[in-house]
């Protein structure tokens, strides 16, 4: 069993991965809100995983607006946001990269 759940995981990442790159790549309003990744390495690994987090909201919750969470329809999809959101602040924290606007739903819970 810990091997299918390892298998998922490894397949959740990698869609991510893939939905992260393509917007990359098609230069997706959204990921410009992310800010540039960080040149640290360090802070480049958190900004990675950060995007992915956001790569994945989207994929799952089927976000197509030009912002990173778009407008989160339900207390769950507004919960996912905040969390990740959270973790994109965590790691501007001694950036000089401006935060993302939340939308006004997310951000007022």
């Amino acid at each position: 069993m810990a091997h299918a759940i390892h298998e998922r995981l490894d397949a959740m990442h990698a869609r991510a991965a893939d939905v992260l790159d393509q917007a990359i790549r098609d230069h997706q309003p959204w990921v410009a809100h992310l800010g540039r990744r960080p040149a640290d390495p360090a802070a480049g690994r958190s900004w990675q995983q950060a995007a992915l987090a956001v790569a994945a909201y989207r994929d799952a919750w089927n976000v197509t607006a030009d912002t990173p969470f778009g407008d989160p329809a339900n207390a769950v999809q507004r919960a996912d946001a905040t969390r990740i959101q959270g973790l994109l602040a965590r790691t501007r924290v001694g950036t000089d990269t401006p935060t993302s606007r939340t939308p006004s739903s997310v951000s007022a819970l």
